[in-house]
């Protein structure tokens, strides 16, 4: 790996010291660690506040160390390597979720720089270290073998539970100064959690300078050594130094840097640096380093993949960009989560009856997907889905509350336990923006736990929460958001406790929303929006619903207070988008518009005993349904700057999908554990580019449900019994776990699944049984059982 001199600065979120309050001091403290000495010099009210900080940060420093340094021989990575050249390329070994997490994105790295970054180097760096010491090249004997125990393509990583295992005998891995750049990630994180005002964390020393932010402005100056007097300004950002100015040697005449070139396994012969800016420690250091070594075609490829990220200074060739880190180009958030949303309920999707020009246009403006698929066919476990990264089985929560629903006598199997809170360990995905430097917000419906406390969402990587608890819908949509009994307050909507007699809650939502992103901070930021709207109680102002009533509706969707609601909702969305455009954020602003699962209608024509409030048509059914009106949602996309305008996609995408497009997007590290999704970009065009077909991992991929439970329906009769589904390209198999028969349906030909051809296309009916079964075996999911 690459040993690179390491210049490393991390500021807090809340970064702006203000200079009149005499209250906060600076301290200052310095530990060794790693082969380097780190700094952290930090900002906080007493010595006692800031002993906590200090203490805080280097337990995070230390523990990667006894995690990733090769100088330690109680080390993970030491261990691990002593372990694996005693067994066979087919077993796997255990390893820790931070040593996990940092292997995929060295690995990741590794692949998309065709091995200019690479974390298997372990043997070819002791090798050059040992020559460096003696003065000589290595025997030609000892650098084949270290080189043919090199390669990331020799390594195998899986994330859950975490594992690797190593296709040729004797690899050893070495992180180098990626590592120091994760223990400064996480220290930086750490200190946070402590409230510190302003703090600057260094590891590697040619800091020559460092000083507080100048008074009225935002961010730390420092000046490099080495480099130009003129201060650099940061804030939120890391700056990574790589090079050979300490560390070249000359061998028979030839200079040799540090830094490994793996195609020969000796140091590179020219006299590179570079320095990258970025939100991450970690990336800033791997990319510094591998802009000493790969070729500008490779290294271009690479810095498109990830967004706010600089290359400040290189020697090897033109590629620069300004001193002043563009924070800009790392995009917000605005991911919009309507509840109980059916699929045709927009006019977009082609409904009549419901007005939503504000949605209408951020269709027309980006993309829409016509096959989007929520997790679940009711709220909270698509909501988990969306928050980890992982499947139903998976997470564990697979309907809300308990999955024992309706009359027991009813009931022809007992469904297993439903997870009703995430679990502490789970990165959440907005645990993983907000440690990439974003702010984080919360508006709205959580319904993920949290219970006896306001502060499930704060306590799972939101900076602030508005609205969300564990229940799953408001008391009601009219101040004052509360519940009471026996003159005690029994539900309070968090954070709305004061307000306005009439107000109403999506609009009071959407009130905080604005006051969030009007907040004077710099990073970009995280908008979370789930909306309680379309939800039950169908409440919605007096006056919009007499507009309704005045125009008239007919047909399926001919509620008119829900009509007001979907419209309200709409109406919300178009605060926002114009604030976006008013503000001029709108180009580099990620805009998400879905639904956690199907409208609450349809159950009529599906033979269901349920009263029905909106229509899914054509689809079949409706929320807590199997069948395509439970699970089929409106998915709507916009970015103008990636996003080639006016698009419509009929690829199958699912609730899974989003972790993994936002961390390609915003350029942010994978969480511990897996993610099941994919990332969507490949199904977009840029501007100006002419669409291509979907990406064959696109094509015939295939989208899983399970609903182990019962929701019931009126008079005895269910909205949904234990079963299960499989999607792939045109076909939908349906799986019930009691005595049902299987269920086939050509989507394509028959989306509203009138047509069962199970008996007819019985080689496809088998393939999709099968597969869905070993879907479900992988992951261990929880199935009912007989009743005794």
């Amino acid at each position: 790996m690459f040993k690179a001199p390491l210049s490393l600065l991390l500021l807090t979120a809340c970064v702006q010291v203000d200079h009149a309050t005499p209250s906060l001091e600076r301290f200052e403290q310095a530990r060794t660690a790693m082969g380097t000495q780190f700094r952290v010099v930090l900002y906080a009210p007493d010595s006692a506040h800031a002993t906590q900080g200090f203490r805080a940060a280097f337990a995070q420093i230390e523990q990667v160390e006894q995690i990733f340094s090769d100088y330690l021989p109680t080390s993970e990575v030491v261990q691990l390597a002593a372990t694996a050249a005693k067994t066979d390329a087919v077993t796997w070994h255990p390893v820790s979720p931070k040593l996990a997490s940092l292997l995929a994105v060295s690995l990741d790295l590794a692949k998309h720089s065709n091995g200019a970054f690479d974390p298997t180097l372990g043997r070819l760096t002791k090798l050059w270290r040992r020559s460096k010491r003696q003065g000589e090249l290595p025997h030609a004997k000892r650098l084949a073998a270290a080189q043919a125990t090199s390669g990331h393509d020799k390594i195998e990583l899986r994330m859950n539970p975490p594992a690797v295992r190593f296709l040729a005998p004797g690899i050893e891995l070495d992180f180098g100064g990626i590592a120091k750049g994760y223990a400064l990630d996480l220290a930086l994180s750490a200190l946070r959690d402590f409230d510190i005002e302003s703090a600057l964390v260094d590891g590697g020393g040619d800091i020559a300078v460092s000083a507080a932010p100048p008074e009225h402005q935002e961010g730390w100056r420092i000046v490099r050594e080495g480099a130009s007097s003129t201060p650099i300004q940061l804030q939120h950002a890391a700056i990574a130094t790589s090079g050979d100015r300490y560390q070249s040697i000359e061998i028979g005449g030839v200079h040799y840097s540090h830094l490994i070139d793996p195609h020969t396994g000796l140091g590179l012969t020219e006299i590179l640096e570079a320095s990258v800016q970025s939100s991450s420690g970690m990336i800033a250091d791997a990319l510094a380093s591998m802009r000493c070594v790969a070729d500008d075609e490779v290294f271009s490829r690479v810095l498109d993949r990830y967004s706010g990220v600089a290359t400040l200074t290189s020697r090897k060739s033109s590629i620069t960009t300004s001193s002043n880190f563009p924070h800009k180009r790392r995009p917000n958030i605005l991911f919009i989560l309507a509840d109980d949303l059916g699929w045709a309920d927009l006019g977009c999707q082609g409904s009549t009856s419901y007005r939503t020009p504000a949605l209408d246009q951020l269709a027309k403006k980006g993309i829409r997907f016509t096959h989007a698929y929520a997790a679940a066919a009711n709220c909270a476990p698509t909501r988990a889905t969306l928050m980890t990264g992982q499947s139903i089985p998976v997470h564990g929560m697979y309907t809300v509350g308990g999955g024992a629903r309706g009359k027991k006598e009813n009931r022809k199997l007992v469904p297993p336990p439903n997870v009703t809170e995430m679990p502490s360990e789970i990165v959440t995905l907005a645990e993983s923006l907000h440690a990439a430097g974003y702010r984080t917000g919360h508006f709205g419906k959580w319904h993920l736990g949290g219970y006896d406390t306001p502060e499930g969402p704060q306590a799972q990587g939101f900076d602030i929460n508005i609205g969300g608890y564990d229940v799953g819908h408001p008391p009601t949509y009219f101040w004052p958001y509360q519940r009471q009994k026996d003159g005690k307050i029994i539900q309070q909507l968090p954070g709305l406790e004061e307000g306005l007699p009439g107000e109403y809650l999506s609009n009071r939502l959407t009130d905080e929303a604005l006051q969030f992103l009007e907040a004077e901070d710099d990073r970009p930021w995280f908008l979370y929006f789930p909306h309680y709207a379309v939800h039950t109680p169908i409440q919605a102002p007096k006056l919009t619903v007499a507009s309704v009533e005045k125009r008239g509706l007919s047909g399926r969707q001919a509620n008119p207070t829900y009509t007001a609601m979907v419209e309200n909702l709409d109406q919300n969305c178009g605060r926002l988008i114009q604030w976006l455009e008013r503000n001029g954020e709108l180009d580099n602003t990620i805009i998400i518009f879905t639904s956690d699962n199907g409208g609450y209608g349809g159950y009529l024509d599906a033979g269901v005993n349920q009263k029905d409030i909106t229509h899914n048509y054509p689809l079949k059914g409706g929320k807590g349904m199997m069948s395509e009106g439970g699970i089929r949602v409106p998915l709507l996309i916009q970015w103008p700057k990636k996003i080639q305008a006016g698009q419509i996609n009929n690829t199958p995408v699912h609730t899974l999908d989003f972790y993994p497009t936002l961390l390609a997007a915003t350029g942010t590290p994978s969480p511990p554990q897996q993610l099941e999704g994919r990332n969507l970009s490949p199904l977009w065009t840029q501007p100006n580019e002419e669409a291509n077909e979907p990406h064959s991992f696109f094509a015939e991929r295939a989208l899983y449900f399970h609903m182990p439970g019962y929701l019931e329906a009126r008079k005895g009769t269910w909205r949904a019994t234990p079963a299960g589904a499989i999607r792939r390209g045109k076909w939908k198999l349906i799986e019930p776990f009691d005595d049902k028969p299987v269920e086939l349906y050509d989507l394509h030909a028959d989306p509203s699944e009138t047509a069962n051809l199970a008996g007819t296309e019985i080689k496809m009916r088998d393939t999709l049984l099968a597969e869905l079964q070993e879907w479900r075996m992988a992951r261990k999911a929880p199935m009912p059982t007989p009743i005794d």
